[in-house]
């Protein structure tokens, strides 16, 4: 040896092997001092560092320790408390480079499925496998999702080794299809979690402020992503409604979202976009609604672990905090519950409250090196601060995916269905139109008044343009963004003769649905009728036809009258009009009484006439609100061939019929011939209510069969109301009566001028007819040139000579056909003839002559 060396220290060898303990305590002993042995069964000393500072020491002893498979924490104290974790037994999820890249090939392919599914969804003639529903997946869903869930991948990767924690990339679990409940969606977003590819319950952050950035990184990312997404999508949304394949689903957006469109577009574009988000806008949807899920603090997610960094692993496993964080979360289950029962959010938070008080919660957040450290200054205060304000800005609402339960409904008609019209003064009224669906509808309007009132000066304001009645008008496109409105004018006079209320119809057509609005208008009277109609009601011996009367201020007292043959006021007695009386009017009348009213389009008319006892005359043309004539069905119905001469013209090819209970004003727009079965047509009401004759000319037929005690319409899209006419239906035997060449098949109640006419009959059994006379004068005069008793024969007709002989200034007479009820309906009918002195009576009814003379007052 030179003398330049140095001698070298002897080497010391322990005359026993160290056990793993001691081995440990060895390593210990180097950068801490001990105060005590282990404290129970595991790994935990007192210590105070032997040089340099706690951060330091314990940093070199974890980097020493990480060889034999243990982590090393320190936390506060007097002295501080070092404990040892050993992660050797904690089983590893990491995964070769080949699988992860399949994971996320599948995530890949998944998402372009689920965002091919969304955009098919808002167009129900295509399909999610087709080319352009994939490129458009591919372009404004797939690649955004895929990009922001990468991008926050390899960001968390980076971050979080530069603490010195090696997780590796996250694995997304994403659904490849929209999650559904009874038809409506509650889940089109996709994600369903992401997978660590350790366990990050053993991770050890350098210290609580690395473990609080670990807690708030990648929900974050996801946040700030969605959030652009998410305001870009919807501004790509359109406003016009996408012809949907089911039910809508409305994605309620958070608060920050709204905040900032609010000053990009209006609130009302706002909130109809949401109904059929842009792909783009439910990627970024998507985003931000699991950003915030990563938020919440149930053990093992992120946010859990940011809470625990803020106060502390001590204070977060203390039993108060574990309290406090299970009734939060036990609230908020019950909130749910008890509002909108969103199954998503019902599952995330009983996983929370089960997740609480399971064994590992105390390790959920991860393991801190040097807990001793305190986070600096206020950013503890501040962080939570941040985290409550982004859990309240991005929260997605008790329900985050509602469907729109009505979506397939048409328009929103809420209206009165009573309006008092001003009298002496001009009267208007707006009504609005609003979408209750979310498909557009092109509307039109059709208004007029039933019965018509013309001195009322009844006008419909569409437009900028004011029309009287009857009019109509094209109010143009109602959506969601759009309402339409029109108004309703009068001018009624203080002299009208016609102070009675009536009924507007509005006819309005949306372009897929028709609809008839009835509102009564009544004039603002001290004493009128409150409806238009009588109630006509069926009596033993007549018909009785009863309205009530509305008094505004004094009740006026005189007579009741009607200017009608055979009807008289049977209520009040006597017709006479006290402050005692009740408020009804009857009238009665023969069961053939609606034979002797005026008539016109709208119906028949049976006035009611009041003298006051002050010297005043009112008369109001109250109306019968029925069909006036009755079409006769046969036992087995009309079969139409085609090759019949004595059919009406209404029964021919291309007419429009409907039959309903009431009086039908045909609103099908879709009215198609009745199906056919090898040339046969048969029409079937209860599946068809409305039909066009068809073409029966090649030797087909049609069964020709509606139901009894209805009303069969004859349609005309050209009229208003769009209705030729109609009747009720009754049975009775297959008889036509034809009239100067025209066939009238409704013959029920219809009275019958004075003329010739022929009766057919188109049944296969003789048909019989009887001869009734209904006089109030003479009786030894019939007044027609023809009333005998006859028999048609099958296929066989008789001339009827009904022209009438009586003075016609003097006397009234009418003729018409009833079914014969007593000799059987559907092989007899009766012949009606009736004479009625016009005015007063013929006194003798024997002499031979007809003498009207007017009994004296």
């Amino acid at each position: 040896m030179s003398g330049d060396e140095v001698p070298l220290a002897p080497l010391q060898l322990q005359p026993k092997a160290w056990d793993e303990n001691e081995l440990i305590i060895h390593i210990v002993e180097r950068y801490f001092n001990r105060f005590d042995d282990e404290i129970g069964s595991e790994l935990r000393w007192h210590v105070s560092p032997i040089s340099g500072s706690v951060n330091d020491s314990i940093n070199e002893l974890d980097a020493s320790l990480r060889s034999h498979g243990l982590r090393a924490t320190i936390k506060v104290g007097e002295p501080y408390l070092l404990s040892l974790y050993d992660v050797r037994e904690v089983p590893s999820r990491e995964q070769t480079t080949f699988v992860e890249t399949l994971i996320w090939l599948m995530t890949a392919v998944f998402t372009l499925t689920l965002g091919a599914a969304w955009v098919s969804f808002q167009d129900s003639s295509t399909s999610w496998f087709h080319e352009e529903v994939l490129v458009t997946s591919l372009k404004f869903f797939a690649l955004p999702m895929m990009s922001a869930l990468a991008v926050t991948s390899f960001i968390r990767k980076w971050k979080f080794s530069q603490m010195g924690v090696d997780v590796g990339h996250f694995l997304p679990a994403f659904a490849p299809v929209i999650f559904y409940s009874k038809s409506i969606m509650y889940w089109p977003f996709g994600l369903m979690g992401f997978f660590n590819q350790k366990e990050m319950a053993v991770e050890a952050w350098p210290n609580r402020k690395a473990q609080l950035v670990s807690g708030l990184l990648v929900p974050s990312c996801l946040i700030s992503m969605g959030l652009i997404f998410s305001i870009a999508g919807i501004l790509m949304t359109s406003n016009e409604a996408p012809d949907f394949s089911g039910i809508p689903a409305i994605i309620q957006l958070n608060a920050i979202t709204h905040l900032i469109l609010s000053f990009l577009i209006s609130p009302e574009e706002l909130v109809v976009r949401t109904v059929w988000l842009h792909p783009l806008a439910l990627a970024g949807q998507a985003l931000m609604t699991f950003g915030w899920i990563l938020l919440i603090p149930i053990p093992a997610f992120p946010g859990y672990r940011a809470l625990s960094a803020i106060v502390g692993s001590e204070k977060m496993n203390e039993s108060s905090t574990e309290l406090s964080l299970y009734g939060l979360f036990l609230m908020a289950l019950v909130a749910t519950l008890l509002t909108s029962g969103y199954t998503p959010w019902i599952f995330l938070l009983m996983l929370g409250v089960w997740r609480i008080f399971s064994e590992n919660t105390q390790i959920a957040s991860g393991l801190v090196i040097d807990e001793s450290s305190d986070l600096d200054g206020n950013l503890g205060f501040r962080s939570f601060s941040v985290i409550v304000l982004a859990l309240f800005l991005t929260f997605p609402g008790m329900a985050t995916v509602v469907g729109y339960e009505n979506w397939e409904e048409g328009l929103a008609l809420e209206w009165e269905e009573e309006l008092v019209l001003s009298v002496g003064e001009e009267w208007s009224h707006k009504f609005k139109i609003e979408l209750e669906g979310v498909q557009s509808r092109d509307v039109s309007i059709s208004a007029w008044t039933a019965p018509p009132r013309d001195d009322w000066g009844i006008a419909l304001s569409c437009g900028g343009i004011t029309q009287p009645l009857p009019a109509e008008c094209h109010l143009g496109i109602v959506d969601l963004l759009n309402d339409a409105e029109f108004e309703i004018t009068t001018n009624i006079s203080e002299n009208s003769t016609d102070l009675i209320p009536t009924s507007i119809k509005l006819f309005i057509d949306d372009g897929s649905e028709r609809v008839i609005k009835t509102i009564q208008l009544s004039p603002k009277t001290n004493f009128m009728p409150i409806q238009s109609n009588w109630i006509l009601e069926p009596t033993f011996d007549g018909l009785s036809a009863c309205i009530n009367m509305s008094v505004i201020d004094e009740r006026p007292t005189g007579n009741f009258s009607t200017g009608s043959h055979l009807w008289n006021v049977e209520k009040p007695a006597a017709g006479l009009f006290t402050v005692e009386s009740g408020n009804e009017i009857c009238l009665t009348g023969p069961s053939y009484g609606r034979l002797v009213l005026e008539r016109d389009s709208w119906g028949e008319v049976l006035p009611l006439l009041f003298m006051s006892d002050d010297g005043e005359d009112t008369a109001w043309p109250i109306r019968i609100d029925n069909p006036s004539y009755t079409l006769p069905v046969p036992q087995n119905g009309w079969l139409l061939t085609g090759k019949e001469t004595n059919i009406p013209p209404w029964l021919t090819d291309g007419n429009h019929l409907a039959w309903g209970e009431e009086s039908q004003l045909c609103l099908s727009q879709t009215a198609r011939p009745v199906t056919s079965i090898e040339g046969n047509y048969s029409w079937d009401v209860s599946t068809q209510i409305e039909i066009i004759i068809p073409d029966l000319s090649n030797e087909s037929n049609l069964s020709f069969n509606p139901p009894l005690d209805g009303v069969i319409a004859v349609c005309d899209d050209t009229n208003m109301p769009p209705v030729k006419f109609n009747f009720t239906t009754s049975k009775g035997p297959p008889v036509a009566v034809k009239s100067d060449d025209a066939i009238i098949w409704g013959w029920g109640s219809r009275p019958l001028q004075s003329g010739v006419y022929e009766i057919i009959n188109l049944g296969d059994v003789d048909i019989s007819i009887t001869a009734l006379i209904h006089h109030s004068i003479d009786y030894n005069l019939s007044g027609w040139v023809d009333h005998q008793n006859d028999v048609i024969p099958v296929g066989g007709s008789l001339l009827l000579n009904l022209t009438t002989t009586f003075n016609s200034s003097e006397t009234y007479q009418v003729a018409w056909l009833s079914t014969d009820n007593e000799a059987g309906t559907y092989d007899s009918i009766k012949l009606n003839l009736a004479a009625w002195c016009r005015q007063g009576d013929d006194l003798n009814q024997d002499d031979g002559e007809i003498n009207c003379v007017l009994e004296e007052a």
